[in-house]
C-alpha cells in the first residue's frame, strides 16, 4: 500500500530592507540642485553674452548715427560754400524724407552702409534748417544770428520778430539754486555758483539792416543795444529796448541791468522797438560759468517764429543688426553773419603794445611816469618804436 506524504513547500521569506533609500534621495536631490546651478550659470552666461552683444551693437548703431550727422554737416557746408557770397547767404534746404533725400543730401540715402559691415548703417537722417528755437552753451562770447523765417501765406505774412525769450541755467549743475544770486546791480569778484546756478548774461544787439545801410563801425557805435540780465527770484516785466539810434535814448536804456526771473531756469523776454526781421546778438556769460541757453521768438501776430541761417537740427538714426540708436544734433550754419559783425571788440594783424606808467614818475627806480596826473597815459613813441615795448626801465 502506497503512502503519500504531503510535504509542504516552505513559503518564501520576503525580507524588506530599506537601508540606502535615504542616500538615493539625497543623491537625486543633489543631482537636481547641481543641474539647476549649472543651468543658472548657463543662463547668466548667455544673458551676459547677449548684454555684451547688445552694448556692442548699440555702440555701432550710435557711431552709424554719428556718421549720418557728419555726412549731413558736410553736405550743408558744401552747399553754403558753393552758393553763398560775401554779401548774400543762401539758406540750405531741409531734408524731410528718409526714403528720398533732398538733392543736396543724396549721400544720406538709406542704402548707404558702413563699409566694414553690411549690417551697420544709418537708416534715416532728417535735417531741419529752420528750427523754432536756438540752443547754445556759452562760457565765452559768441555771435548769434536772430533771423525770422516766414512760411505763411502773403495774406497773413508778418515779416518781423516782435520779441525773443532767453532761458538759461548752469549746464554743469544737476540742480538749480538761486538763493544766493545777490542783489541786482552788484557784481562780486567771483560768482557764487554753488548758490546761484545761473550766470549774468551780457547781451549786445544790433539790427542787421543797420550794418548794411550804414558804415559798420558807425552802426555798431550808434545802433547797438547793450543790456545785462541778472538772475533773481523776483518776477519782473519784459525788457523793452530800442535798437535804432540809441543817441536819442536816455542813458538807462542802454547798458542797463535787468533782473531776470529764475525758477527752474532763468528767463527774460526782450521786446524789440522797432521790430525787424533780423538781428545780430553777441551773448556772453560774464563770469564764464557754462550755461545752457535756449532762445525762442514771437512775431507781430503772436506766433512762434522759426529761425533761419542760425542752426540746423539733424535727426539721425543708426542701425546695427536689430539695434537702433537715434540722436539729435545742432550745428551752426556757416557764414552766419557774412562777416559784418566782428568776432572781437578789437582785432589787428600786428601786435599791440600797451605801456603802463607810474604816476607820478618814480625817478629813483628809473621808470618813466606820466608827469601830468589825470592826463592820458599815452606814449606816442610806442606807436613807431617797437623796442619801446619793453619791461626794462627807460633811460
Amino acid at each position: 500500500m502506497k503512502k503519500y506524504i504531503n510535504i509542504k513547500k516552505p513559503r518564501a521569506l520576503l525580507i524588506i530592507n530599506d537601508h540606502g533609500m535615504a542616500s538615493f534621495f539625497v543623491a537625486l536631490t543633489m543631482a537636481i540642485v547641481l543641474t539647476l546651478i549649472v543651468m543658472g550659470f548657463a543662463m547668466v552666461s548667455i544673458k551676459s553674452q547677449a548684454s555684451t552683444l547688445d552694448r556692442q551693437l548699440s555702440v555701432q548703431a550710435f557711431y552709424a548715427a554719428e556718421s549720418g550727422v557728419n555726412t549731413a554737416i558736410n553736405d550743408i557746408n558744401n552747399f553754403v560754400n558753393s552758393n553763398s557770397t560775401s554779401t548774400t547767404v543762401v539758406s540750405p534746404p531741409d531734408n524731410t524724407s528718409c526714403a528720398t533725400p533732398n538733392g543736396i543730401y543724396s549721400n544720406l540715402s538709406p542704402g548707404v552702409v558702413n563699409s566694414q559691415s553690411s549690417n551697420v548703417r544709418y537708416t534715416c537722417v532728417l535735417v531741419n534748417t529752420q528750427p523754432n528755437s536756438l540752443f547754445y552753451t556759452a562760457t565765452t562770447s559768441k555771435v548769434i544770428n536772430i533771423q525770422y523765417s516766414n512760411s505763411a501765406s502773403s495774406a497773413s505774412k508778418v515779416s518781423y520778430i516782435s520779441s525773443i525769450t532767453i532761458n538759461w541755467v548752469n549746464s554743469s549743475s544737476s540742480t538749480a539754486n538761486f538763493s544766493g544770486c545777490g542783489k541786482v546791480g552788484s557784481f562780486p569778484d567771483s560768482w557764487p555758483s554753488a548758490k546761484c546756478t545761473a550766470d549774468v548774461l551780457q547781451i549786445d544787439l544790433v539790427p542787421a539792416n543797420a550794418l548794411t545801410s550804414e558804415n559798420p563801425q558807425t552802426a555798431l557805435e550808434a545802433d547797438t543795444s547793450i543790456l545785462f540780465l541778472y538772475p533773481t527770484t523776483n518776477p519782473t516785466n519784459p525788457v523793452d529796448i530800442r535798437t535804432d539810434n540809441l543817441s536819442n535814448q536816455t542813458d538807462n536804456q542802454n547798458g542797463e541791468i535787468f533782473p531776470a526771473y529764475c525758477t527752474s531756469v532763468c528767463s527774460e523776454t526782450i521786446n524789440f522797438n522797432p521790430a525787424d526781421s533780423q538781428y545780430f546778438m553777441r551773448l556772453s556769460a560774464m563770469y564764464g560759468i557754462p550755461q545752457t541757453i535756449t532762445i525762442t521768438g514771437v512775431n507781430g501776430a503772436g506766433n512762434q517764429v522759426s529761425f533761419i541761417d542760425g542752426q540746423a537740427v539733424i535727426d539721425s538714426t543708426g542701425q546695427a543688426q536689430n539695434v537702433l540708436r537715434r540722436i539729435e544734433v545742432r550745428t551752426s550754419l556757416n557764414t552766419l553773419n557774412n562777416g559784418l559783425f566782428p568776432k572781437y571788440a578789437l582785432q589787428t594783424t600786428n601786435t599791440i603794445c600797451k605801456r603802463f606808467y607810474i604816476t607820478p614818475p618814480d625817478n629813483s627806480s628809473g621808470f618813466m611816469g606820466n608827469p601830468t596826473p589825470g592826463a592820458a597815459n599815452y606814449d606816442p613813441v610806442a606807436t613807431t618804436n617797437t623796442s619801446a615795448c619793453s619791461l626794462q626801465p627807460s633811460s
